[in-house]
Formats: C-alpha cells, sequence, structure tokens
C-alpha cells in the first residue's frame, strides 16, 4: 500500500515512509526466524541427530558422509 502511493506520488516523504515500513517488515521477518531456528535447537538438545540435522539445515550444507576423491588419493599416496 505505501510502495502504491510512493509510485503515484513520487515524493520523497512517502518514499522514505514505505522505506521505513520496509525495513520494519525485514526486521520483524529476520527475528521471527531467528526464533524459530533458536527453539528449534533448544527442542533438540536431548537428540544429537536431530540437533545435527537442525544445525545443517540452518547452515545450509549437508554432511559429507563419503570422503572425497582427492582426499582418497592423498590417502593413498601416503600409504605407498
Amino acid at each position: 500500500m505505501l510502495e502504491r502511493r510512493f509510485r503515484r506520488s513520487k515524493t520523497d516523504a512517502d518514499r522514505r515512509t514505505w522505506i521505513h515500513q520496509l525495513k520494519q517488515m525485514h526486521s520483524l521477518y529476520e527475528t521471527k526466524r531467528h526464533q524459530y531456528w533458536c527453539t528449534m535447537i533448544a527442542d533438540n538438545r536431548g537428540d544429537m541427530k536431530k540437533l545435527w540435522r537442525t544445525f545443517f539445515t540452518v547452515t545450509g550444507t549437508r554432511p559429507n558422509t563419503q570422503p572425497s576423491y582427492t582426499h582418497a588419493a592423498r590417502i593413498r599416496q601416503k600409504i605407498s
């Protein structure tokens, strides 16, 4: 609604009002996201498998369960 007002009027005051509201909305989303993940971690405190799964979800990584080709090649070189 505020964006629409700014796009119609093109005034600096409407733009500032819209940007201020947009920043507040982003801040609220970040706070909610933080609270959600803190709760997930606290809820899984006793279960290490779930806790690690939550950690990998938060960080956007996956556990490396198989050694990479270069790692295996280095091990073979050291043994030879």
